[in-house]
């Protein structure tokens, strides 16, 4: 199976580029079922569980990253879902920091 493997990736690195090589063929194919596995997904925004076999991690994770901010998360009437556009390549993306307005009152002179 892992030459079957190894030579589709090499053919499929050439279409991109006749010169792409695959470092590592393993990672590469452990990406693109993360990939699959989202693509394959008829909803554009999943339940915490849902998310959480999509990612390998378990419901709680989940909820602990959205709560710390490192993955989105919309509430509604119908519960609280995760988009997953925000994955790429099947794992959350490297998201912006976040600027938060502070709470404390200015302390300016007035």
């Amino acid at each position: 199976m892992a030459v079957f493997v190894d030579e589709v990736l090499k053919r499929a690195a050439g279409l991109v580029d006749g010169d792409l090589a695959v470092e590592n063929p393993d990672e590469v194919a452990a990406s693109i079922a993360r990939l699959l596995r989202v693509a394959a997904e008829p909803e554009v925004y999943v339940t915490g569980a849902r998310l959480g076999q999509i990612l390998g991690a378990s419901r709680q994770a989940v909820q602990q990253r959205a709560a710390r901010g490192t993955l989105l998360v919309r509430a509604d009437d119908s519960g609280v879902r995760y988009p997953l556009w925000q994955l790429r390549d099947g794992s959350p993306a490297p998201q912006p920091p976040v600027s938060r307005p502070s709470c404390r009152p200015h302390m300016g002179a007035d």
